[in-house]
């Protein structure tokens, strides 16, 4: 969002002449994203099924084709994590769950990041 910090930086002169160099960064693909996404799991020892990798991969590809403020990892982290307290809840409500379950996410656990 250069725009945005363009506009924070000249909001105060002492600024400008404190960041006198500026780095823009391309946003990550929906690929890199996924990538992201999958260390995420791998780092808490979740599994994606394919369910939720593809519902994961449409929420991410929508923001970026759709937000213009997208936030490249700190979203991915943030749909992740929203997906953990999705599953959490969903098998709090389970009368039957397996250990295999508690570290499965399932497409409807991204739902409604």
């Amino acid at each position: 969002y250069p725009g945005p910090m363009r506009r924070f930086i000249a909001s105060n002169p002492g600024l400008e002449s404190r960041f006198r160099t500026t780095i823009d960064f391309e946003d990550y693909s929906t690929e890199e994203c996924m990538q992201i996404l999958e260390g995420f799991c791998e780092r808490k020892q979740f599994k994606l099924i394919d369910d939720a990798r593809e519902t994961a991969r449409l929420i991410i590809e929508h923001e970026i084709t759709t937000n213009p403020n997208f936030s490249n990892g700190r979203f991915v982290r943030n749909l992740f994590e929203a997906a953990l307290s999705n599953q959490s809840t969903r098998l709090a409500f389970s009368e039957d769950f397996t250990d295999e379950d508690m570290v499965t996410l399932t497409g409807n656990d991204f739902i409604g990041y």
